[in-house]
């Protein structure tokens, strides 16, 4: 009806049907509520209902001696002063019954005429008697459905409330747990009026907390039909709802009034009463890392994948707790494996991951996260390069080349190649004061110019230098001896006499820059003339006033680091050449 909403409607056909000698009476509880509501009959008939079904309502139909309507009149029951308020006909109610045939009562009552009818506390169900009197009233005639005695017991229901099917309800036990939001099913309500559902998630059980609400219905205002489609009685929600909590639902129906252009003319039934279902999501198993180990080369992680996931999230980090990820992203696949070298972001050490579930695809709309999977935990240790020379202990009379066994990972197959190697070298085994630090790609490499070896014991490291210019372990310190070869003296040679000016020449040394000679009559060399030369020998502009000579050559290098010396002796003379005598003959 356009102006007065909804009605129920009742047909009743069976009964007894004496032409004008029997009146219709209908009793009406609506709230199912022990010793509430009339307890007597309006009329003052001697039969009444039982406690449970007590009326908060009585129609009497009164027919005429046509079979035909003459009068319908309704009481409502006061529940203050407990008694019947004034009867009020159908028809101004806006209401009518009418015989539809002679075995036929059609009867529309306006839906809230009924005392409780649309309370908030109303369980949507509305529990009926109907009976047929004779006109000068006496004793009950028939009864619908089939009553023998009185007060009245048997009673029909009916309900503008939806039954709910699943998810299952489970009122003596803890609620049921899903993994995914399952779908939610309802019977469907049936005849013309209904044109939709309405629907509300809630996480209390009065509904204060509402989650997701949603609402189906018939969208034609210009002609609206009294016949609704098959609408959905299933539903899912497009967006997803939290994790770990108990949830409860209930759906209602929707009325049109089927007034065109007038979409806004509706009412909805009562809820239904709420089930309720816990959501947990699934959380992925099978963790892995391959390689176990990673080193220089980038890992992939791994697990087995999860039905009803819309994405992964994954987290990496170098504390148990997560409390600053390094790598915190969603990703479509059940394997992640970083777009960057790993050795980028990861240095050396333990490393934990884990991994859960976001539910929910649809674009612009954020996902829900499952439970993270327990940590799971991994260690990243770059391979140390193994020096191969100077070996141990190795005995050198030049600028040390290093050479060491470059680093493939893995091994067998090779993947990524160190980028960098990094040396260290010093003189203390504890490395307190290395040199400057050689870093090259390479697998050999000889100092150039500016880095001073002089003899001694030295010891030297090498590792590799990460993508990230952090360093990997170091191989095995290894230890050498640098020593310079001593130029062999060639001349004068040791305890020869030789002239004041005497040269002074000796053998080429390789590596030598340049050489310095010595030569003094002090065999400490305190007293000296000290001359450098490129050459390999020398002879001094000036006699040497001395008898004795002692000289000494030693090589230096391109840092002007110096070999030892090797020393000589000579004394210093006139070389007599005597004349020759020779007898002539005649």
């Amino acid at each position: 009806d356009p102006v007065l909403g909804l009605f129920w409607v009742f047909d009743v056909q069976g009964l007894d049907n004496a032409n004008g000698e029997v009146n219709y009476a209908i009793y009406f509880d609506s709230n199912h509520v022990a010793n509430s509501g009339g307890t007597t009959d309006p009329l003052g008939n001697t039969f009444g209902a039982a406690s449970l079904h007590l009326p908060e309502a009585v129609l009497y139909v009164e027919r005429n001696a046509g079979n035909q309507v003459d009068r319908a009149r309704l009481w409502q029951w006061n529940a203050i002063s407990k008694t019947w308020n004034p009867p009020q006909t159908l028809s101004g109610l806006g209401g009518n019954a009418v015989m539809v045939n002679p075995g036929l009562l059609e009867i529309r009552i306006p839906h809230a005429a009924i005392p409780g009818v649309g309370a908030a506390n109303w369980s949507g169900s509305l529990a009926l008697q109907v009976l047929t009197v004779p006109t000068a009233g006496g004793a009950i005639r028939d009864t619908m459905p089939d009553e023998a005695t009185t007060p009245l017991t048997h009673f029909a229901f009916t309900s503008d409330i939806v039954n709910l099917i699943y998810p299952f309800d489970t009122p003596l036990d803890a609620p049921m747990t899903h993994r995914s939001l399952p779908p939610l099913r309802w019977l469907m309500a049936y005849w013309d009026s209904v044109d939709g559902y309405s629907l509300e998630i809630a996480r209390d059980p009065a509904f204060t907390d509402i989650a997701y609400t949603w609402e189906n219905y018939e969208n034609t205002p210009l002609t609206p039909s009294p016949y609704y489609a098959l609408l959905a009685s299933a539903f899912v929600p497009l967006n997803p709802i939290e994790d770990n909590e108990t949830y409860y639902w209930r759906v209602r129906v929707r009325h049109e009034h089927y007034v065109p252009l007038r979409p806004d003319l509706f009412d909805y039934g009562p809820w239904s009463k709420p089930f309720r279902f816990r959501l947990e999501s699934h959380v992925p198993t099978n963790l892995r890392v391959t390689p176990a180990s990673p080193s220089e080369w980038t890992p992939t992680f791994s697990w087995d994948r999860v039905d009803g996931a819309g994405a992964y999230r994954i987290q990496i980090d170098n504390d148990s707790n997560f409390s600053s990820p390094i790598i915190e992203l969603d990703t479509n696949a059940n394997t992640y494996t970083p777009d960057e070298p790993f050795t980028r972001t990861f240095r050396d050490g333990t490393y934990f991951w884990r991994v859960r579930i976001r539910r929910g695809r649809k674009v612009g709309i954020q996902g829900v996260y499952g439970p993270w999977t327990a940590a799971q935990s991994f260690v990243k240790s770059s391979p140390a390069p193994v020096a191969l020379r100077p070996a141990a202990d190795e005995k050198i009379y030049t600028i040390p080349t290093f050479r060491w066994q470059g680093i493939l990972t893995p091994t067998v197959e090779p993947k990524l190649a160190a980028p960098k190697y990094k040396v260290v070298v010093d003189d203390d085994p504890n490395f307190s004061s290395p040199l400057p630090v050689f870093v090259t790609d390479g697998t050999i490499l000889t100092p150039d110019k500016g880095k001073k070896f002089s003899d001694g014991t030295w010891y030297w490291k090498v590792a590799i230098v990460g993508a990230n210019g952090t360093d990997g372990p170091y191989g095995p310190v290894q230890r050498f001896y640098k020593e310079y070869e001593s130029p062999d003296l060639i001349s004068p040679t040791p305890g020869s006499r030789v002239p004041r000016v005497p040269t002074f020449v000796w053998e080429p040394v390789n590596g030598a820059a340049y050489y310095q000679l010595e030569y003094g009559s002090d065999p400490a060399f305190v007293m000296k003339a000290t001359v450098s030369t490129d050459n390999t020998s020398y002879t001094p502009t000036m006699a040497i006033p001395y008898k004795k000579l002692y000289w000494r050559v030693r090589i230096f290098d391109l840092d002007n680091v110096g070999g030892s010396y090797e020393v000589g002796r000579v004394s210093i003379g006139f070389v007599q050449f005597m004349p020759g005598v020779m007898r002539g003959g005649r």
